[in-house]
C-alpha cells in the first residue's frame, strides 16, 4: 500500500521541465519564459513524503489555464439546457396511454 501511495505522490509532484527553465539560487525551478517559480517550498520547513517543495503554477501557465477555462465556460453556456421537467424518462414512456391513430 505504501508503494502505491509513493507512486501517486511522485506523479503529483512531477514538474514538467522545459528546455529554457532554470534552477535559481534559492534552489527552485523557474520558468524560462515568465521567470516565475514552477515550484515552491512547503511552509515552515515542513516535508511531505520526504520532499521539501511542491509544484506551483508559473504566470504563463496560469494565463493559459485561465484562458482555457474561460473558453470552456463560454462553450458550455452555448449548449442548450433542457429542464428536467421537460425530459421524458424511458421508464415512464411505456406507461403512457397508447396513441390511437385518427
Amino acid at each position: 500500500m505504501t508503494e502505491t501511495i509513493q507512486t501517486a505522490m511522485d506523479r503529483l509532484m512531477t514538474i514538467s521541465v522545459e528546455l529554457q527553465d532554470y534552477v535559481a539560487e534559492d534552489g527552485l525551478l523557474y520558468c524560462g519564459s515568465c521567470k516565475t517559480p514552477k515550484e515552491a517550498f512547503f511552509p515552515n520547513g515542513k516535508k511531505l513524503f520526504g520532499r521539501d517543495r511542491h509544484p506551483a503554477e508559473c504566470r504563463c501557465r496560469q494565463a493559459t489555464r485561465e484562458k482555457q477555462e474561460k473558453e470552456e465556460r463560454a462553450r458550455t453556456r452555448r449548449i442548450p439546457h433542457t429542464p428536467v421537467s421537460m425530459t421524458v424518462c424511458w421508464n415512464c414512456v411505456h406507461r403512457l396511454p397508447a396513441q390511437v391513430p385518427a
